[in-house]
């Protein structure tokens, strides 16, 4: 027991000390553990209310950011639409370093900052005691380097602080940037409906036709109020008329039964409808005269009719008759040398005295006749006397329309002429004798010596002048009306005694009694060339002025020659009848097509050149966005609309480096912009303009640098509602052929009627070619939008916009501070 006791005694205190080790170091472990703890916890309470903070400065700038979107192409918005566009007219040049604009706070000048009410009232429905303000400033940093182009660049700067209104120095600040790019849409070739830089051979294709239907002016041609066309001819046809120039012509060819109140305007005609010549039948004129021959002052002599072939025949009767009288009883009727010798044998038959009229007549022709020509015969220059005294000439002024088959026929050849033309009078352009070819005259001498294809191309111009409508075009290239002339000698009855005077009057010499009649046949005034030169195509005293006088206007256009022919002098200008206002370098004039020459190149500037000079130029560094493929704009642009339709969606220059661009399946577009395409073709179906909305009209360009556009529909027709543009550029020293049709920007129709509201720039174009043309009897029918024309034109009441403003939706700059303020 005692031993026991002895050794628990010894312990007690060790285990008391353990006892209290361990109590001691709970204590402290409990300690340690209560103030970690606690740390932890206002740490982490701080880190919720940073982290709070920083969401709501984020959420600030997100609704600064969206209500920019929302309003930076709103015409509706007053103030941040306007800001945007505060540059294009305090920068009317070049920018000289930066320039800054408030966005945000409202009202301008306010500096206290803006708060989003969004995200303020998010912070304050979760009953947090927070303030949010926010900045917003457009910076612009650099204008476009091409002066071609108007537009900007820079940047957004958004910034946002979210603070605690007790604390305001625990404050949490973000800012942002994004690229803005400020383009202004408007263009030289907004002014035209149509620019075409090369020869277009289809001009007056009846059955493929080209319409251009210009703005409506209401009938205004004061400078910047009418379209313009510029129809170009570089590439002619090669010819001897205009040999290695760029002086080639254009004809356009007038149809009375489209156009009879504008040609009765320009020709000033009395009354309407069709008239004829004197007793005939067919009312295919539209205007004739008449004068006699001795009317017509002339620097003529005989010696140019001498190949008159009616005065020829009816000496040969005569010769023929008077021998024949003297060789009854032979009654056959012979020509040149045959005659000749006949005339001979009736001189030695001894059955005549060598005083009577036969036997001088035949003298006459077998001393003086040489073949067929009788320049020399007394007897025949009787006869051309004769004539002198008895002719009327008759002309008058016709369409090809009424002349030849033009819908009858391959393209690639002359077309015949109707039956009219046929008869012996009017044959002066069309008769197909072997004399020809069988081409009739004016096809003959224009291909004679490959003097020039294109006089041959008949048919009737594109309907370019309406006069339904007050749309007038001002025509730009060398460029002229077309309508043809048909003249003759009419045929007119005298007798033998008048012909011979006096020697015989009857066609048998040996009968008496008295003068019998003959009818002296009609003279075709054939068209002919020079060289050579025919008492035809000679000059003349202008005699449409001698009998009206009041169209003296006319005088350098008609009427100096005799002969049919094409009257091709008359600019296409004219048929509007107006006279236009054009830039100028002091202003602008007064361009009177009656007086002045066609305007040869492009002149709605003052700097002009060449028309296949002109492109348009973009500076890629004011693109707003940017794809390598055809097929990443496409995943990128087009989506689903919510009636199930692709919608295109358009901001600013938009850059396909490399096509196809296949937008046939899209059928509807929103926005403002172009599309530019770097190279390769761009294929279009119908493509229209979405309803407009808050950012007013929509609008479309597409601009190929290297390309064609393609039209692919199921449809027959095809409606584009857009600007289309396609110009190769051939860069100096490449060794590309701009001839080549491969480097000519062009529009195939591929069997599809085309109707483009917008306006049409191409290289080259060619509606007559098989199933990539038109199809038989369809249109191109180019319709210029007003608002291509004139970006800032009204619509729906409302002024439109010319500008368009594109936010990049990527970052370039993110920063985050606390504790201090930048505004």
């Amino acid at each position: 027991m005692s031993v026991f006791r002895v050794n628990s005694r010894k312990t007690s205190g060790f285990i008391l000390f353990v006892v209290l080790t361990i109590v001691l170091a709970m204590a402290i472990l409990i300690f340690a553990l209560s103030s970690h703890k606690s740390g932890a916890i206002e740490q982490l309470a701080k880190t919720i209310d940073q982290n709070r903070l920083v969401i709501l400065a984020q959420s600030g700038n997100n609704e600064v950011l969206a209500l920019i979107k929302h309003d930076v192409n709103n015409l509706d918005s007053p103030t941040i639409f306007a800001q945007f566009r505060s540059i294009f007219k305090d920068v009317p040049g070049a920018l000289s370093g930066t320039k800054k604009y408030q966005i945000f706070p409202l009202p301008l000048g306010k500096s206290n900052g803006y708060s989003p009410t969004d995200t303020q009232g998010i912070a304050n429905d979760a009953g947090y005691r927070v303030k949010i303000v926010s900045k917003a400033d457009l910076v612009v940093c650099a204008g476009s380097q091409i002066s071609d182009m108007r537009a900007f660049r820079g940047y957004l700067e958004v910034t946002s602080r979210a603070f605690h209104i007790d604390h305001p120095e625990s404050l949490i600040e973000i800012k942002e940037r994004r690229d803005v790019k400020m383009l202004d849409l408007r263009h030289f070739f907004d002014q035209y409906v149509f620019f075409l830089k090369n020869y277009f051979p289809d001009y007056n294709q009846p059955r493929k036709r080209l319409t251009l239907i210009g703005i409506d002016s209401g009938g205004s041609v004061l400078k910047g109020m009418y379209s313009r066309a510029y129809l170009g001819n570089r590439f002619y046809p090669a010819n001897s008329e205009f040999p290695g120039t760029d002086k080639g012509r254009l004809w356009f060819d007038i149809s009375y039964k489209e156009q009879e109140p504008l040609i009765a305007s320009m020709l000033k005609l009395e009354g309407t409808g069709r008239v004829a010549f004197p007793n005939s039948p067919e009312n295919y004129m539209y205007w004739v005269n008449a004068a006699t021959f001795t009317d017509l002052t002339t620097n003529f002599g005989m010696s140019d009719f001498y190949a008159v072939e009616s005065a020829k025949q009816v000496f040969e009767m005569i010769v023929n008759g008077a021998a024949n009288g003297i060789l009854r009883p032979r009654a056959d009727f012979l020509r040149g040398d045959a005659l000749k010798t006949k005339c001979n044998q009736a001189m030695t038959s001894g059955a005549v005295n060598s005083n009577a009229a036969s036997f001088k007549i035949c003298q006459d022709f077998a001393l003086n006749a040489h073949g067929r020509e009788y320049k020399d015969c007394d007897g025949f220059k009787k006869v051309l006397r004769t004539c002198f005294s008895k002719w009327v000439y008759h002309w008058g002024y016709t369409d090809a329309e009424s002349i030849w088959l033009i819908y009858e026929r391959d393209p690639s050849i002359a077309p015949h002429p109707k039956e009219w033309p046929k008869n012996l009078k009017y044959g002066g352009l069309a008769t197909e004798t072997s004399d020809y070819g069988g081409k009739g005259p004016i096809f003959s001498e224009n291909l004679r010596d490959d003097y020039n294809v294109e006089r041959t191309r008949i048919g009737i111009m594109g309907h370019f002048c309406d006069p339904s409508n007050k749309r007038f075009i001002l025509f730009e290239g060398l460029a002229f009306l077309r309508f043809f002339k048909i003249g003759f000698f009419d045929e007119f009855i005298t007798d033998f005694s008048v012909l011979t005077a006096g020697q015989i009057t009857n066609p048998d010499a040996s009968t008496t009694g008295p003068p019998q009649t003959v009818t002296v046949a009609p003279v075709p005034m054939d068209f002919h060339r020079s060289p050579p030169d025919t008492f035809q195509n000679l000059p003349i005293e202008n005699i449409l002025l001698k009998k009206t006088p009041q169209k003296g206007y006319l005088k350098k256009f008609m009427e100096n020659v005799l002969m049919s022919r094409a009257v091709d002098s008359i600019p296409l200008n004219c048929l509007a009848g107006k006279s236009f206002q054009i830039p100028d370098p002091g202003g602008e004039k007064t361009f009177d097509p009656w007086a002045d020459d066609p305007p040869a190149v492009p002149s709605a500037s003052t700097n002009a050149k060449a028309g296949y000079k002109y492109f348009r130029c973009v500076d890629w560094s004011m693109l707003s966005r940017d794809y390598e493929t055809g097929a990443e704009f496409i995943k990128d642009r087009v989506a689903d609309s919510s009636s199930g339709e692709k919608m295109l969606y358009v901001d600013g220059m938009m850059l396909v480096r490399k096509g196809p661009l296949d937008l046939s399946a899209v059928h509807k577009f929103t926005g403002k912009g172009m599309i530019f395409v770097g190279e390769g073709d761009c294929v279009l179906g119908s493509l229209k303009k979405h309803v407009a909305g808050e950012t007013g009209q929509n609008t479309l360009r597409i601009y190929l640098h290297n390309g064609d556009f393609e039209i692919r529909s199921t449809d027959s027709a095809v409606d584009i509602e857009a600007s289309l543009t396609a110009l190769t550029f051939i860069p100096k020293g490449s060794s590309a052929d701009p001839d080549s049709l491969n480097n000519q920007g062009n529009l195939f129709c591929n069997g599809k009627n085309v109707h483009i509201l917008g306006n049409l720039i191409l290289d080259y174009l060619q509606l007559e070619w098989e199933s990539r043309g038109l199809p038989l009897d369809g249109t191109l029918t180019v319709e210029h939008d007003p608002l291509i024309f004139n970006p800032e034109s009204k619509a729906n009441g409302k002024k439109q916009d010319p500008y368009r403003i594109s936010l990049g939706e990527v970052k370039t700059l993110y920063s985050m501070n606390a504790g201090e303020k930048s505004f």
